[in-house]
């Protein structure tokens, strides 16, 4: 209820470039949101993903909890999995997306980490419990990392010019309501089909997320030149 009084202010700020009066009034309407296919389109193929990685964000310390991990050992493995991917995976991702173009980056990072978590939930069948209990928070960690700033990276790059606060922050919000519906069923799949299961779950959801950016990017090349000749044929 807080979330949705807060993020509800949204549409009565008005864009810094657009409005240099802070007493102005806005110039921003939901409706222009609602009517971006563009931002609709991206959180459509960003939600396999977010929805998948949240179900097993969810369940890895209830795992640790069922092992007999004690309270403080799965804060020290959280903390000390947050801090080495926040400061070694997201900067190296970053580094990586420099490189290429944002959704090319988004494609290349969902199926990276649908790789990952596929080889994951194989591995997790002929190591010790434990091991494999400890081993995907890290995981799951650096999942959160690189989507972190894959996801940012493509957000920003879509952004309309003069429009980019509002525009990024709707993208992450519509990504963290995704993240609450992973969440809301994620202990039911644990305890009905076993942890070993919301770790295929976020591989899943990566991958159908980097065919759909995939399927995205391959229509707009296709559109391109046509709007190329359009302009050409108009002038």
């Amino acid at each position: 209820m807080l979330l949705a009084v807060f993020a509800g202010w949204v549409f009565a700020i008005a864009e810094p470039l657009l409005c240099k009066d802070r007493w102005g009034s806005p110039r921003l309407s939901i409706f222009a949101i609602l009517r971006n296919n563009g931002l609709w389109t991206t959180a459509a193929l960003i939600a396999p993903g977010v929805i998948g990685v949240a179900v097993a964000f969810a369940t890895m310390q209830l795992r640790l909890v069922d092992l007999g991990f004690a309270a403080a050992d799965i804060g020290w493995i959280g903390a000390l999995s947050n801090v080495v991917t926040y400061t070694i995976i997201a900067p190296l991702t970053s580094a990586i997306l420099a490189r290429m173009a944002p959704q090319r980056g988004l494609i290349w990072g969902c199926a990276v980490l649908a790789i990952g978590f596929g080889a994951l939930a194989i591995i997790d069948r002929y190591i010790g419990v434990r091991v494999s209990a400890v081993g995907s928070v890290g995981f799951v960690f650096a999942a959160l990392a690189v989507q972190h700033v894959t996801f940012t990276n493509w957000f920003l790059g879509l952004a309309r010019p003069g429009k980019a606060g509002t525009d990024v922050t709707f993208l992450t919000s519509v990504m963290s309501a995704f993240a609450l519906v992973g969440f809301a069923p994620s202990g039911f799949i644990a305890a009905r089909l076993g942890y070993g299961v919301t770790l295929i779950v976020p591989g899943l959801g990566y991958a159908l997320s980097a065919v759909l950016a995939a399927t995205f990017l391959r229509q707009s090349d296709t559109a391109a030149p046509e709007e190329e000749l359009m302009i050409e044929r108009t002038n």
